[in-house]
């Protein structure tokens, strides 16, 4: 049987192994990273397509919660650690054609620990378990943005090292209320103990989570660290900022609140602080002049849009939801990778520093027009389906000052994506050619397989959001499943 604890055990050996190889052979870590993040997807896939079947549970101590830490796999927690660790081996596979930041090995260590973090975050039924794979995910996160030591990575990982440090301190007096109320801390036996707690400490504990994990999820107004972590990242940690941490939190945020929290007061503030980040983002990103820092806004906005559509709780919504963070994760990470191409092959930053390169650099062009089309939900891309089932079971439950909201920032999207398309069109004889070699594009190019795979049948992956969004939709199966009633 495979067991979740294998992605935390490989995971931790792999980086180890690092650090103690590394004085005695060089330049060995991303080689190591991509083995270990490979192993750890290869699991976390088995894990997945068992947990289709019946839903995954490792005990420790040889006790049954709420007596013992426990890791769970069920279809909702299976897709993102399937987003989490696919993201991850593509961003390794990215890193074997590109040295990592220097030092490169505690580097390389510290992407695993950064996946391991995010990974048990989805896996773990435990808060205070929740708590320690948060900070691991945010240590790491904070070094890796920094590692650099230039300024605006400096800036960036301070910003985000302050303010993802309140959230975790709030998450931590959170968790204390809880545990004093129910005596547990297992999420699932909190769940059932909560019609008989006091409503008031429980109402502050649930706005302090909230808080701690909007920050993770970069929703507005907590997430004033991101756009300068992401300007100042590596190109490879700005996809892991935008693919892994940021989903890993947004996992954290839905677990917690449609697990613990009643649907009407969930509701409103998903949608309202989810479409305030979305509209805010969108205008923010229509401002810029550099291309990662209007790819940063758009991430986050996407974000919001994301935990907006949550918050219907509907299952078709729900559904929508899911299938939108798939697309984004998936587009933003392949935008990110791009701009590291180019970044490290002409030292561009500005967006008008890219007038004609898609004319003269073809494949360029062309991957950059996929992911941003993906983005928009063009016909026949597989974003077109998930902004489809968006605005569809938006309409249906008569929302229709959200959805009149939700198609204003997408005119606000499609204007800042347009227009860089049309700079990357004109004609520039001035313009520089790219070589682009097989083994950096080849995530770009994976990812790009799957935009028009899933865009032509998206009746391949649908079926898995369905019976994800069922998950996270009945707490009292979750419930029933990790303490048995």
């Amino acid at each position: 049987m495979v067991n979740p604890i294998l992605i935390i055990a490989i995971s931790l050996f792999g980086a180890f192994f690092i650090a103690l190889i590394s004085p005695f052979v060089k330049r060995t870590g991303k080689i190591i990273a991509f083995l270990t993040i490979g192993f750890d997807l290869y699991i976390g896939a088995s894990l997945a397509l068992k947990s289709l079947r019946t839903p995954v549970i490792a005990y420790t101590a040889g006790f049954k919660p709420p007596f013992s830490i426990n890791l769970v796999v069920e279809p909702f927690s299976a897709v993102f650690l399937l987003i989490v660790l696919t993201i991850g081996f593509l961003i390794s596979l990215y890193y074997l054609a590109h040295p990592g930041e220097e030092p490169e090995d505690k580097f390389f260590t510290l992407l695993i620990l950064n996946l391991m973090g995010a990974s048990g975050i989805i896996m773990t039924g435990d808060l205070f378990n929740l708590f320690v794979f948060f900070e691991i995910t945010a240590i790491s996160s904070y070094a890796l943005v920094s590692i650099r030591k230039q300024k605006a990575s400096l800036e960036g990982g301070i910003k985000y090292l302050i303010i993802s440090s309140i959230g975790s301190s709030l998450f931590l007096v959170a968790i204390a209320l809880l545990y004093g109320q129910t005596g547990t801390l297992n999420i699932a036996d909190i769940a059932a103990k909560l019609p008989f707690i006091n409503k008031s400490v429980a109402l502050v504990a649930f706005l302090l989570i909230l808080v701690a994990f909007f920050v993770e999820s970069e929703i507005f107004p907590f997430n004033g660290w991101a756009p300068d972590a992401y300007q100042g990242a590596g190109e490879g940690i700005s996809a892991l900022l935008a693919g892994v941490i940021s989903k890993a939190g947004l996992y954290a945020l839905i677990r917690l609140t449609f697990t613990l929290l009643d649907l009407p007061l969930r509701s409103k503030l998903l949608i309202v602080f989810g479409i305030m980040t979305f509209l805010i983002a969108e205008l923010s990103a229509l401002k810029q002049k550099r291309v990662k820092r209007m790819l940063a806004y758009s991430s986050i906005g996407q974000m919001g849009l994301v935990v907006a559509i949550f918050g219907i709780g509907t299952i078709p919504a729900l559904k929508a939801a899911i299938f939108q963070g798939v697309n984004h994760a998936v587009s933003k990470v392949a935008l990110f990778l791009l701009v590291g191409m180019v970044i490290k092959n002409l030292g561009i930053y500005k967006l008008d520093d890219y007038k004609g390169l898609g004319r003269k650099n073809p494949l360029l062009g062309l991957l950059f027009s996929l992911a941003i089309l993906n983005l928009l939900g063009f016909p026949l891309f597989a974003g077109f389906w998930s902004k489809l089932s968006i605005l569809l079971s938006t309409g249906k439950q008569g929302l229709y000052l959200l959805l009149s909201l939700i198609l204003t920032g997408a005119i606000v999207e499609v204007y800042y994506y347009v227009r860089f398309m049309k700079i990357l069109y004109e004609r520039n004889e001035e313009a520089s050619h790219l070589e682009i070699h097989l083994l950096e594009a080849m995530p770009i190019i994976a990812m790009a397989a799957f935009i028009i795979i899933i865009g032509v049948n998206p009746g391949l992956i649908t079926p898995l959001f369905e019976k994800a969004s069922e998950a996270i939709f009945m707490k009292f199966s979750y419930i029933n499943l990790v303490i048995g009633g």
